[in-house]
């Protein structure tokens, strides 16, 4: 977001497609075996992050890149809420 803000081309194409690369890497780790509906609908979230991120470097758009960080963070705290149940 801060490359995007400071006009910097090379930074903000860095770290979109680093971030592309993790939702791409979810999109392969789905197991659509185990995880039924919830895979689908994981695959569709994370497509659309990605929809989003393309958009975000093509537009030089942060409001694009606001939706998939908060995304992310939603991620992030479910599974993290998930790993502290499974512990107990």
């Amino acid at each position: 977001k801060k490359a995007i803000e400071d006009k910097d081309i090379e930074k903000r194409t860095y770290w979109i497609n680093r971030s592309s690369a993790i939702f791409a890497e979810l999109i392969n780790s789905l197991n659509y075996d185990n995880g039924g509906q919830i895979a689908h609908y994981l695959n569709g979230l994370y497509v659309y992050q990605l929809k989003l991120l393309s958009e975000a470097n093509i537009y030089n758009d942060t409001t694009k890149l606001d939706e998939v960080m908060n995304v992310a963070r939603e991620l992030l705290s479910a599974w993290k809420e998930e790993t502290e149940n499974a512990v107990d």
